[in-house]
């Protein structure tokens, strides 16, 4: 409804090409809006989509972003390798009434990478004052997964999962520094406001709100430091048990219709040698700091923004998020808290087809003269990743970095997209480093119920301790997608909305 009345508000109205893409979701989202408006049962079974991905990489790859980098970011910690790699998955969903249920299922291979030398393990071991065993392998990968599997249950206006599901909390689209799908999907109860409510009274100007929160349970933890004088724990074979929690809350605030404000916070708690309770929970919640006798946890509180310019509001909107690491509220500290800020222009003068799109992320603290403690905890030395990848940025620790795109849609569904992302390591995190890729994609539909996409990245990367000449690699992606439109409802089989 938002994106008509900004449409019928712009002078340029009139614009096809925009009215066009307004056409593909109101059919995207046809069903959905049936159901809200209670013109059809909400009982149903779909399979969604069925596809199948092929990457070969050529030359070394990164898989390493909490020392080095990742040559393949934001895939929801699929594995992959030099040489060939595949998944081949499907998505599926059912509702009945206020209940529902979502799957993501694949098959995923991923080839081996070049391991550590045995000086560059002890480097990284020391660096991470963890034994050698701590440090990552990259071996081939050949398994079934689940994605996402998750079951639902809607009660006026919120919704209520429980499942192994993804998110993505930050305005920037690249990146986000807090919580992306850089890693595998966590294992959560979730409550979130499906929509918007106002506040009464004075707090009815912080306009429509938007709520959501989170408990999940991490894995791949081999290591933990507990007590007051931080002990290790682990054997670096087995996980920890019980794994380390985190929980997550997120409120987003509209007070006009052009700005927008949201605080977010994670935190890792509990798990081995401190039970999960309502008092390990509460004392997250502490002022007195990190540094007491009992840490209360790996806290990371995050203040978002995104504005729409005067004058520019249907074409021009700049955004970002601050992450502190060490303070309650990141804007009071700028030296000391991560940035990643970006601005989106959503078409050109004379070029309605075009998208821009250019992102910038610090993890380097300035504040911080040795700039490896992002994402670090002392109490949790694994530091902010699940299953060893990172949960927050590719960026990495101490980075600075950021990515441009350009984006031309020929239609609703078909677009090509050019791509440049960048990142430099602080040489406090093992000597530092340096990535750069450049990458080309494309997304052709020629028929509703099939889709075709492409891409092919080129990257450069040099890090001192892994070699002292560069390396490249080449990236190139091949991926068909179905959606087979199979659905069987209340009384009729019909056919069902596209879900990406």
């Amino acid at each position: 409804m938002e994106a008509h009345q900004h449409l019928d508000d712009d002078q340029n109205s009139s614009d096809e090409y925009v009215a066009s893409l307004l056409r593909d979701l109101d059919f995207e989202f046809s069903r959905e809006t049936k159901l809200r408006q209670g013109d059809t049962p909400n009982i149903n079974a779909e399979l969604e989509s069925v596809y199948s991905r092929y990457t070969n990489i050529s030359g070394p790859p990164l898989r390493d972003a909490f020392h080095f980098g990742q040559t393949i970011s934001d895939d929801f910690g699929r594995p992959y390798g030099r040489g060939g790699n595949s998944i081949t998955g499907f998505t599926a969903n059912a509702a009945a009434g206020p209940f529902m249920i979502y799957v993501r299922g694949e098959y995923q291979y991923g080839s081996a990478s070049q391991e550590y030398t045995a000086a560059q393990a002890q480097f990284i071991a020391a660096s991470d004052q963890l034994p050698l065993n701590s440090v990552p392998t990259f071996g081939s990968t050949s398994r079934p997964k689940f994605v996402e599997v998750y079951a639902g249950l809607n009660l006026a206006d919120w919704q209520f999962t429980f499942g192994q599901q993804s998110l993505w909390w930050g305005a920037n689209r690249s990146t986000s520094i807090l919580f992306s799908n850089n890693a595998q999907a966590l294992p959560m109860l979730r409550v979130e406001r499906v929509s918007p409510m106002r506040w009464p009274s004075v707090l009815r100007l912080l306009g429509p709100v938007t709520v959501s929160g989170f408990l999940a349970r991490m894995g791949g933890t081999k290591y933990l430091r507990l007590g007051p004088d931080f002990e290790q724990f682990g054997d670096g074979i087995h996980n920890v048990d019980p794994q380390p929690f985190l929980w997550g809350a997120n409120i987003a605030f509209k007070p006009t219709a052009n700005l927008e404000l949201g605080f977010s916070i994670t935190s890792i708690f509990a798990g081995h040698g401190r039970p999960l309770t309502l008092r390990s929970f509460l004392h997250t919640f502490s002022q007195r700091g990190n540094i007491q006798p009992v840490d209360p946890g790996g806290r990371r509180p995050t203040m978002s923004a995104s504005y729409r310019l005067p004058g520019l509001r249907n074409s021009v909107q700049v955004y970002a998020d601050w992450l502190a690491e060490a303070q309650p509220i990141a804007l009071l500290y700028p030296t000391q808290s991560g940035l990643s800020a970006g601005m989106y222009i959503s078409h050109l003068p004379h070029f309605k087809n075009l998208d821009l799109r250019c992102e910038g992320i610090y993890t380097n603290m300035p504040g911080n003269p040795i700039n490896n403690l992002f994402y670090v905890n002392f109490h949790y030395p694994n530091g902010y990743r699940n299953y060893g990848q990172l949960m927050g940025s590719w960026v990495g620790r101490g980075g600075n970095g950021g990515a441009a795109s350009a984006t031309y849609w020929f239609s609703g569904r078909n677009k090509g997209t050019i791509s440049y992302r960048r990142m430099i390591s602080n040489p406090s995190l093992l000597g530092g480093g340096n990535l750069h890729d450049i990458s080309a994609s494309a997304v052709w539909t020629p028929r509703s119920q099939f889709e075709l996409a492409a891409s092919v990245q080129y990257e450069r990367w040099n890090f001192g301790l892994l070699d002292k000449a560069p390396h490249s690699n080449v990236s190139s992606t091949i991926e068909i997608r179905l959606w087979p439109k199979l659905r069987t409802g209340a009384n009729t089989i019909a056919n069902g909305s596209v879900h990406p």
